[in-house]
């Protein structure tokens, strides 16, 4: 019987033991901007081999007064599991530990999302709690509206809205270019780059593709959506060119992520992430090569004032107003992969005056330029 009741103590106390296992993550911000809900990214292979996981095991992350936070796991595209993504809130030059352990996770809302849009042809629209996206597909190429700038809808609402808009839109119950309350539908794209798309720049001219022609989407959300564009060969300077374009957008951020890759046989070649800049007088820009970010506040109009802006993780070469755009230059080499960031909001959405936005954008190059450093502990 002694035997016995050691047998299950002994049990008892490695469950106990396997059940207080955790991995903890220090993030650090040794910037001098404090850090709020910023999506932070550590490998998979650690967590699972600290916690010793199994397809049976849940997880949950906390902060240090035993929170939850949501969270994401990344597949890019695959199906293993690559890395985990959370939410990390850290002031300037300080450090915050977060846990990841076994658990229960709770509910919570997504605050990313996007789909293809066949009803609305071809679209692909995109948003998080901030902002809301769309590129044009190959259905609405054929009626002959060619365009692969990218698209704005302003929000003022931390909803998800893009099935809503669509679905009432299409039914003639509201249209998304009138705001009911929520935002709309009021920037014009037409035949440029919109918000911060890119093209080659050569010979002082946009060398512009047309709509995508198939999709892939490579994460979906809770925290991250990430998807990829691909596009028909183009000319750029008499020459075929091919374009891949992959977006992430996070929760939070009012800037997507993109990475651009041209497959081509031109050795080298400056490439333009471009803002359309409008006619009208009224608009005002600002912009520092050094730094890295580029802004523009549109001329005002009934419905307010949008707000754009491109950002690198490393300096411009060159930003010149040319073509009808301000554009934002770097070198692309044949094989590489281009990484920039654009995104856009509106003066109801937060940013009452122009300063405010630019502002914003200077504060996220910074971001970019000095991320979160996380250590596993």
């Amino acid at each position: 019987m002694k035997q016995i009741g050691l047998f299950l103590f002994v049990c008892l106390l490695c469950t106990a033991c396997s059940a207080g296992k955790r991995l903890n993550v220090a993030v650090t911000n040794h910037s001098s901007l404090d850090r709020t809900e910023e999506i932070v990214e550590i490998p998979w292979t650690k967590v699972s081999q600290t916690l010793t996981l199994t397809d049976e095991i849940q997880i949950i992350v906390v902060d240090e007064t035993g929170k939850q936070l949501p969270y994401q796991l990344i597949k890019n595209g695959g199906k293993e599991i690559r890395s985990i993504i959370f939410p990390a809130t850290v002031a300037a030059g300080k450090t915050v530990v977060y846990s990841i352990k076994e658990g229960i996770p709770e509910q919570f809302e997504a605050k990313v999302y996007g789909r293809f849009v066949p009803e609305r042809k071809d679209d692909f629209a995109w948003e998080n709690n901030t902002s809301a996206f769309r590129m044009y597909g190959p259905a609405l190429e054929a009626t002959g509206e060619i365009s692969n700038g990218i698209d704005l809808w302003v929000k003022k609402t931390d909803k998800l809205v893009i099935d809503k808009w669509y679905k009432n839109d299409l039914a003639g119950v509201a249209s998304y270019h009138e705001d009911h309350g929520e935002g709309l539908d009021f920037y014009k794209v037409g035949r440029t780059l919109g918000l911060g798309g890119s093209a080659p720049f050569v010979n002082d001219t946009i060398w512009l593709g047309n709509n995508f022609t198939k999709y892939e989407i490579v994460d979906k959300g809770p925290l991250r959506i990430t998807f990829r564009l691909f596009y028909a060969p183009f000319e750029v300077d008499g020459k075929p060119v091919t374009e891949t374009r992959t977006i992430s957008l996070d929760a939070n951020s009012r800037f997507n992520k993109i990475v651009e890759h041209f497959d081509t046989d031109i050795p080298s070649m400056k490439i333009a992430s471009g803002i359309v800049l409008r006619p009208e007088e009224g608009g005002s820009i600002e912009y520092d090569r050094q730094k890295g970010y580029a802004a523009y506040a549109e001329p005002k109009v009934e419905n307010g004032i949008i707000y754009v802006g491109v950002v690198s993780p490393v300096t411009f070469r060159e930003i010149e107003n040319a073509c009808g755009h301000l554009l934002c230059l770097n070198e692309y080499k044949k094989g590489d992969q281009y990484t920039y960031y654009a995104g856009g909001s509106w003066d109801q959405a937060g940013f009452l005056t122009p300063d405010d936005w630019f502002s914003y954008v200077k504060d996220f190059a910074v971001r970019v330029q000095q991320p979160l450093k996380v250590t596993i502990e």
